[in-house]
């Protein structure tokens, strides 16, 4: 799998139901199950004495929906294993602490919100994506907001990232070639030399089709 479809992963064309839902239902769903995952339940369902059952609930139903859109096991440990790490220690640090209950429903709440995006952005065009979000600023007009503008830096950022990602895979490679072994410090210094030259060259892509 490559590096840009880690974690979040990217669109992946296919026929089915899941595809042809229309973005504004997929947005207003994330935000639904956003707020499921965030409300404390426990507090107010009679016998239900921990926070994880229900985030736990709404992991399963994403993956049976994702399921049904295509979105298979590979997706799911692509979008797991970048972030496992982090997942050990915060589970490790409720473990040692005495609350491994309250640690399983912040894991199960990360968890659901990053397999909800996974599902969008695997069954969603990125152009798409960004379509829905001009038209959500749209009404942020009248407070001088430019949701075309806005629209065009997050595709900016969005390509920026893969490219990046491919550039300290390139370094890393080369090194490794050599027998460098290179650390996070090294690695990153020509990541950040391409990052400032690679937002020149796209200043001036811009500034010469009169977008500066």
């Amino acid at each position: 799998m490559s590096a840009q479809r880690e974690l979040f992963g990217t669109y992946r064309p296919r026929d089915n139901w899941l595809h042809r839902v229309p973005v504004g239902a997929k947005g207003l769903a994330l935000l639904v199950l956003s707020v499921i995952l965030m409300l404390p339940w426990q507090r107010w369902i009679p016998g239900l004495d921990h926070p994880w059952p229900v985030p736990l609930a709404c992991v399963v139903l994403l993956m049976i929906l994702g399921a049904t859109g295509g979105v298979g096991w590979r997706s799911w440990w692509g979008t797991i294993r970048p972030a496992l790490l982090i997942f050990v220690l915060l589970a490790g640090y409720h473990v040692l602490v005495g609350t491994p209950h309250r640690g399983a429903g912040v894991l199960l709440t990360v968890l659901g919100a990053m397999f909800a995006t996974r599902i969008l952005l695997e069954t969603t065009p990125q152009a798409v994506l960004l379509d829905g979000l001009v038209r959500l600023l749209g009404p942020l007009r009248g407070v001088g907001v430019k949701p075309e503008r806005v629209g065009l830096a997050i595709q900016i950022m969005l390509r920026a990232i893969p490219y990046l990602l491919g550039v300290v895979a390139d370094v890393r490679s080369a090194a490794a070639a050599r027998g460098i072994r290179m650390g996070p410090v090294r690695a990153a210094t020509p990541a950040v030399i391409a990052a400032v030259a690679h937002a020149q060259r796209t200043g001036e892509a811009l500034a010469a089709r009169g977008l500066d």
